[in-house]
């Protein structure tokens, strides 16, 4: 008999949410990146409580031909360094480079894994599931977010959402 663990997850948007440009604008390089102030400590609250943590964000800019899939690793690497020095990792990144209006082929068409739907929420709960047997229950879990598609995503998958600036003040959802 398979036994199936239950767990919240903390969903996050990257972009706006967990990190920003230290010149404000968009990233160009990973050097570029610093968190958001608050968000580790926030973080750190959810990971204390066992939360899976995953960050689930649209990079429609290598649709568009600003960045290479390459450059959205490179930068998530730098994210993921800077996150370390604070004894915080994300379990999963999960990433659309998806954009209808895009240039850059594969990537210029409508695909679901792109926010507002909740495709990378999915395929997230999926490979949980089948690799680890654990269900992600997700109408206990928390999506934050700094856009309206992000909160739609949320509510298309039955999840709460807490914008970002609720998020660091640390009112629970």
């Amino acid at each position: 008999m398979t036994h199936y663990k239950i767990q919240k997850a903390l969903f996050m948007d990257l972009d706006g949410t967990v990190r920003r440009n230290k010149k404000g604008g968009f990233i160009e390089k990973p050097t570029d990146i610093e968190l958001i102030p608050g968000v580790v400590e926030r973080i750190h609250h959810y990971q204390d409580q066992e939360y899976l943590l995953f960050a689930v964000t649209n990079q429609g800019g290598v649709a568009a031909g600003f960045k290479t899939p390459q450059d959205i690793s490179d930068e998530n690497a730098e994210m993921m360094r800077l996150l370390s020095l604070h004894n915080v990792a994300f379990d999963r990144i999960s990433i659309a480079f998806t954009h209808p209006e895009g240039k850059v082929a594969p990537y210029n068409r409508h695909s679901l894994m792109r926010k507002p739907y909740y495709g990378m929420l999915a395929v997230l709960e999926y490979q949980y599931y089948h690799e680890q047997g654990t269900i992600l229950d997700l109408p206990n879990s928390l999506f934050v977010g700094d856009m309206d598609t992000d909160r739609e995503c949320a509510e298309a998958a039955g999840g709460p959402y807490q914008d970002i600036q609720d998020f660091l003040k640390g009112g629970e959802s």
